[in-house]
């Protein structure tokens, strides 16, 4: 019995996002690209190419999903932390995404929080280098 409402929920999610592309493609590709109209079949097989393009066949990556469990045990976890701990770990995300964006910054720039904010030297800013693919 469970195959059989594993297959039915399969088959209603084919036919709804297979559906979906099509009828997007018919409304938009056509009257901005000059592209033909597809299939239902043509439409089906684009929205498989794109989900093995961008590697995501999971159902609930569709609505951005990921792992329920660990989202449901993190909130749990946020909900027993003290107040001093909740302030600590909100310290420990800011200064670890300051780290980060620390080097995309232009060098005259301030600080939403310091108050004014200047406009960047056009010959002082920094650009980041590309990165090189190996």
């Amino acid at each position: 019995m469970k195959i059989f409402k594993i297959a039915v929920i399969a088959a209603l999610y084919i036919a709804v996002f297979g559906t979906i592309v099509v009828a997007l493609w018919n409304w938009l590709m056509p009257n901005l690209f000059g592209l033909p109209m597809i299939t239902f079949w043509q439409g089906l097989g684009l929205f498989v190419l794109c989900r093995i393009l961008t590697g995501s066949f999971r159902i609930g990556t569709a609505f951005g999903g990921g792992n329920w469990g660990e989202k449901r045990e993190m909130l749990n976890h946020w909900k027993n932390m003290s107040s001093d701990e909740r302030d600590r770990m909100k310290q420990e995300w800011k200064s670890d995404w300051r780290d980060r964006c620390r080097d995309r910054r232009p060098i005259d720039f301030n600080r939403p929080e310091t108050g004014e904010q200047k406009e960047p030297n056009k010959d002082t800013v920094s650009t980041p280098k590309p990165k090189e693919f190996i």
